[in-house]
């Protein structure tokens, strides 16, 4: 009865999952592992309840130990070991980072705006080398450019001057009208 219930459990929360994701509810990559996790333990009760055979056998790397387990234990390693190469592992990959050089006329003290939410994840994080400052810019998945402004004081006079690039991934800037 049990193996039932802890299996009818884990069935009923990967159907609210999967309707979720009908409503473009989408699992985060950074989640993955979670849903994983609820997805072995699940699978290991109802097996090691409903007293079903799985096994394991192996050895661990650089000992001379062999391991075997069977039962809900083998289910649990067998299912995160299989889930964590085939669900979890692929999506880390997701977003490119590039770091560009910023334009030897922008002074030291700027602010950068996002005006391409739909395209860069991050940007802002700036590093000064010598006389050279290289900002980071991280896309998101499939974008090959997005829009940054930098705000930073005028040299000719009070006020700000306000300069919008275009980012591409290949580390290049290039001044943009602003819209």
């Amino acid at each position: 009865m049990a193996g039932v219930i802890f299996g009818g459990v884990t069935l009923l929360f990967f159907m609210a999952v999967a309707v979720a994701a009908l409503f473009g509810h989408e699992v985060p990559a950074e989640s993955r592992f979670l849903i994983l996790v609820v997805l072995a333990f699940g699978a290991a009760m109802a097996a090691g309840f409903f007293g079903g055979k799985a096994a394991a056998k192996g050895m661990i790397p650089f000992t001379p130990i062999a391991v075997s387990t069977t039962g809900g234990v083998a289910v649990l390693v067998i299912v995160l070991l299989l889930g964590y190469y085939l669900y979890v592992e692929p999506t880390s990959p997701a977003r490119s980072q590039i770091v560009t050089v910023v334009p030897s006329g922008v002074p030291r003290d700027f602010t950068i705006d996002n005006l391409s939410p739909d395209s860069l994840a991050d940007v802002g994080q700036f590093r000064t080398i010598g006389d050279r400052q290289f900002l980071y810019v991280e896309f998101l998945p499939g974008k090959l450019s997005g829009r940054l402004r930098l705000t930073y004081p005028d040299g000719s006079g009070p006020g700000f001057k306000k300069t919008v690039y275009r980012v591409k991934t290949d580390g290049e800037l290039v001044t943009q009208p602003e819209n």
